[in-house]
Order: C-alpha cells, then sequence, then structure tokens
C-alpha cells in the first residue's frame, strides 16, 4: 500500500512441503490482473521453485555426504578435508595446531546397561559439549562409534592444548541423566602438535591414535 499498490497477486512458492518463497505483484489499478500477467507471474513461481528445490536437495545431498546424521558434527570425510587444509594453513603460515583424538571409556556399558537409543542421546551430549569446550573456528567431528577428534587452530602454545584437553576432560565428567539415571563417561584423549612433528595427515593422525592409546 505504502508502494502505491492498490491490489496483489500473490503465488506461494512450496519447498519440502514448506513455503520456501512468495512472489508478489502489487498493482496501482483495482482492475485484475490479465490472463498473461498471471501466467506470467505462475510461470514465475514456477521456475523459483525448480531452482530452490534443486538447491535445498544439492545442500540436503552435501549434509548426509559430510555431516554426522545423529550428532550433526562433521563426519570422517570432512574432517579429513578440514585437517588437510589446517596442516597447509598451519606450514604456510608457521603457525602451531592440534589434533585431540578422543575416546569414550566403558562407553559399551551405557549401551548395555540403557540401551542403544539412551547411547545415542549420551553421544550427542557429548557433541555439544565438545562443542562448547573450543573456539569459534577449531573445528568437532565424529569419526564413528564413540570417537571424536578436535583441531584446534593457531594455538599460543603447546601447553594450551593440554589445557583445552583438560577442559573436555572435566566437560564430559559431569552425569549426564538417561532414562532417568545418573550415567557416568570419562574420555582418553591423545594430543598431536603439527607441523611441530608431523607434516602429513597420515604421520598426524598415527600419532594422535598412539598418544590416545597411551592416554588409555
Amino acid at each position: 500500500h505504502d508502494a502505491g499498490a492498490y491490489s496483489c497477486y500473490v503465488w506461494p512458492v512450496i519447498v519440502a512441503e514448506r513455503v520456501a518463497a512468495i512472489v508478489s505483484v502489487g498493482f496501482s489499478a483495482e482492475a485484475p490482473a490479465t490472463q498473461s500477467q498471471q501466467e506470467l507471474g505462475a510461470e514465475c513461481a514456477a521456475r523459483l521453485q525448480t531452482a530452490l528445490s534443486n538447491a535445498e536437495r544439492g545442500e540436503r545431498l552435501y549434509r548426509q555426504a559430510h555431516f554426522d546424521s545423529l550428532t550433526s558434527l562433521p563426519n570422517r570425510l570432512l574432517f579429513h578435508d578440514r585437517l588437510s587444509q589446517e596442516l597447509k594453513n598451519a606450514i604456510d603460515n608457521a603457525q602451531r595446531s592440534a589434533l585431540l583424538y578422543i575416546d569414550l571409556d566403558h562407553f559399551k556399558k551405557v549401551n548395555d546397561s540403557v540401551g542403544h537409543v539412551a547411547g545415542d542421546q549420551l553421544l550427542t551430549i557429548v557433541g555439544q559439549r565438545l562443542r562448547a569446550c573450543v573456539k569459534e573456528g577449531d573445528t568437532v567431528a565424529r569419526l564413528g562409534g564413540d570417537e571424536f577428534t578436535v583441531i584446534l587452530r593457531n594455538l599460543p602454545s603447546a601447553e594450551a592444548a593440554g589445557t583445552i584437553a583438560e577442559r573436555i576432560i572435566e566437560a564430559l565428567q559431569r552425569p549426564v541423566n538417561l532414562g532417568g539415571r545418573d550415567q557416568f563417561v570419562r574420555a582418553s584423549i591423545g594430543i598431536t602438535l603439527f607441523p611441530d612433528y608431523a607434516d602429513n595427515i597420515e604421520a598426524v593422525m598415527r600419532n594422535a591414535d598412539l598418544a590416545m592409546y597411551l592416554a588409555k
């Protein structure tokens, strides 16, 4: 009305059973839109629906391929991609980064005592707590099962990685109520610095894995 429209024709654009967009054409006169104008508006809405549907499908396929369906964390594929980028960045800019390899201790007992559904809830909570322990720009990923990783970017010192690992251990030790009962989990964390001790992904992963088993 403020723009001078007396009447409007509106075409909702539906994508995945929701209104994703609206095509609206305003007319300064009371006379209805002509048949050709209505057809043109409907065609524009249809083309927009096709474009948005393709974009939504592409985004959904990307998330399915790169994110863990349970925790919504990056999966193994995306983790490797980000680790590769961070390793290159650390080498090129003479910065120190770290990889934390995290394995939950005795997680099988949780599944056996309260069931797999509750176990999945626990893994989701673990993912949330891990993200709360790191800064924006760091990567928390779930490799599978009860194995998680954290990429810490641009550390001020080697000791900083240990400080964050201690923060994670403290966060994960807090009880988790599942089915009316408090469950307690612990984590073993292996830490490796790069590019201090490795300049390729295979070596970084091997060092972190060995460090985790030493911690366990």
